[in-house]
């Protein structure tokens, strides 16, 4: 028996290089809606919570109105829990998605999961919701101030998410966009959980061109909770590239060779320390410290040369710049529910 897709996203790629051109969610009776939509070859990249990935190829004119497209539901089982599809709610101004024993949150972390959310595409490691960049995440309550954070917070501790496509009155104005709301499991009095994790990244020519580890911990004692994030990153200052520039009235060529060097570490901590006065309120604070330092050096040679490829003139410089940032600051006072 066919079912109806609601809450689907639907993303649509250029068909040459498969880049975002605009984007829309199935209503209830599954149905979407692109208006002007240039005439031309796209791809369709359709992804929902149940059901697996589609791409479909289509060619649009005046007016094209597609056949139904049919999912394949992602038979997932996850210690025998049945996922149905009232796991997605609408509101006037947001979905909320709840994520409780649901199997994609198995072994994916928060970052990752975000991207299958109505609406939530991934482009380049920025999310954005129908299009519009997500300017504001918060996780219970704390505005996040690193988005790397999302990498250390596994999925499967993930309650419920909100998205909002356009923020409103409670935000500032002068941030509207997407917002996403991240609420975590309330963890029993004495319990705790947490997770790490890390890159390492090399090129065949140039070798070791950094590395980062984050990590996340959460434990309750009595009302409190308390929330811990780290992160340390260590990388290569790699800045090289040639210019050359061809001055036509003057029969001149100057060729500009840039190569930059050195490293820079940054390491920051976020405690964020929330106390329950009730089952609807409580207080909280937030506290941040960030490090970073550095020695980028940028070596620039600048050659001129005549219409027939002689040397003229040879220049160069070498920038040194010393990186050294310290930031020991209470972020917020939280309340609320």
């Amino acid at each position: 028996m066919e079912k109806i897709v609601d809450f689907a996203t639907i993303t649509v790629l250029c068909g040459v290089d498969s880049s975002y051109v605009r984007g829309s969610i199935s209503d209830e009776n599954g149905r979407f809606k692109i208006e002007n939509l240039p005439q031309g070859t796209y791809l369709l990249d359709i992804t929902h919570l149940l059901y697996k990935r589609r791409y479909i190829p289509v060619k649009i004119q005046e007016d094209t109105e597609l056949k139904s497209v049919i999912m394949e539901e992602n038979v997932l089982e996850l210690d025998g829990v049945t996922v149905t599809a009232n796991i997605i709610q609408y509101k006037a101004d947001r979905y909320i998605v709840s994520l409780q024993n649901h199997p994609i949150t198995k072994g994916n972390n928060t970052s990752q999961v975000l991207a299958l959310m109505p609406g939530v595409t991934n482009e380049e490691n920025m999310l954005k919701i129908n299009g519009q960049d997500v300017t504001q995440i918060y996780v219970n309550g704390r505005k996040l101030r690193d988005r790397n954070e999302l990498n250390a917070i596994q999925a499967d501790n993930i309650d419920k998410v909100e998205i909002i496509p356009m923020s409103g009155a409670e935000e500032n104005a002068s941030s509207m966009g997407g917002v996403i709301y991240i609420k975590l499991k309330k963890i029993d009095d004495g319990g705790y959980y947490g997770s790490a994790s890390g890159n390492f990244s090399t090129l065949v020519e140039e070798g070791h061109m950094g590395d980062n580890l984050n990590a996340s911990f959460n434990y309750r004692y009595g009302k409190l909770s308390i929330y811990n994030y780290t992160y340390y990153g260590h990388f290569r200052n790699f800045n090289k590239y040639d210019i050359s520039t061809h001055y036509k009235e003057k029969d001149t060529f100057i060729d500009m060779k840039t190569d930059g060097k050195g490293w820079s570490t940054s390491f920051s901590d976020r405690l964020s320390l929330t106390y329950e006065l009730n089952d609807k309120h409580s207080i909280g604070g937030n506290f941040r410290v960030g490090v970073k330092d550095g020695s980028p050096v940028n070596n620039t040679q600048s050659m001129i040369k005549n219409g027939r490829e002689e040397q003229i003139d040879l220049s160069g410089s070498v920038i040194t710049e010393k990186l050294r940032i310290r930031e020991y600051r209470q972020l917020s006072i939280m309340t609320g529910e």
